[in-house]
């Protein structure tokens, strides 16, 4: 099995990192949108189903918008932001939940008033499930002044329906990101995403090869 979902989230924690309850968000249009930006109204986007956008009227290129089918279609699913519960202000990137009893239990768990952050060992609830690369997005910008010489991230990536905009009617929940290029992994049937840097697949036995 290539790209293992649950071997890949063990190796993850392994290097220290957890998973944080971000936020819930609703997908009315079947597929997400992942950006480095809050995108405008585009009506010929709102017609594309395809992986990437190249479009010069709203400024959604390949680079900074990859969009992909959400699980089942629409529904509310889960957004969980990777990090490490020990470095200050720490990010490794975004894990996204399709599978509704999953989602319904974390959110269950945080309205209980437990914390938030979860140890990523999903073996209980999930099959172990094979990954398939399907494209990247990138974090644009410059590292600022904080995030020179540290593990910070002060850059964040947007994660919503495909057909959200900037208009201030759709809620757009994010994770925080350091600037550069982050593959993005769907696991089993659209079960789960990964959205992690490029440059650190291989630490945790993934490939986009």
């Amino acid at each position: 099995m290539s790209n293992p979902f649950i071997a890949t989230l063990n190796r993850i924690h392994a290097a220290g990192y957890s998973g944080y309850f971000s936020s819930l968000f609703n997908i009315e249009s079947g597929q997400v949108g992942i950006s480095d930006v809050r995108m405008p109204k585009c009506d010929k986007c709102f017609e594309d189903a395809s992986v990437a956008s190249d479009c010069p009227k709203c400024g959604r290129t390949p680079q900074n918008f990859i969009r992909f089918r959400s699980g089942q279609g629409d529904g509310i699913y889960a957004l969980l932001e990777l990090y490490n519960p020990n470095i200050e202000n720490s990010a490794l990137g975004g894990l996204l939940i399709f599978e509704n009893g999953v989602v319904e239990s974390l959110y269950a768990t945080v309205l209980e008033g437990n914390s938030p952050g979860f140890d990523l060992d999903f073996s209980d609830v999930m099959p172990e499930l094979d990954g398939e690369y399907i494209g990247s997005v990138h974090c644009l910008g410059d590292l600022l002044p904080s995030e020179v010489g540290t593990e910070s991230a002060d850059h964040c990536l947007y994660v919503g329906d495909a057909n959200s905009d900037d208009s201030g009617q759709y809620a757009l929940p994010f994770f925080y990101a350091r600037p550069g290029e982050y593959s993005v992994f769907l696991f089993g049937d659209k079960e789960a995403a990964l959205i992690i840097p490029k440059a650190r697949e291989s630490e945790f036995g993934l490939s986009s090869a």
